[in-house]
């Protein structure tokens, strides 16, 4: 579950005005990341990196 973030400010503006759309949102969950590494190589981990939120909007977009 994502918490915080860009997407639950979107979330909250379609809820509060009623805007009836489909959202995506993408993050990494509420938990420590202890692995090392610089900022790409943990993104890339866990699919946060460019290729891999490809793949999550077109996977997701398959669904619509």
């Amino acid at each position: 579950m994502l918490s915080g973030g860009m997407g639950s400010i979107f979330a909250k503006h379609f809820v509060d005005n009623r805007i009836n759309i489909p959202l995506l949102r993408i993050g990494q969950g509420d938990r420590f990341v202890f692995d090392l590494g610089g900022r790409e190589v943990i993104w890339k981990k866990y699919g946060l990196d460019v290729t891999g939120i490809t793949k999550k909007i077109l996977k997701w977009c398959k669904t619509l």
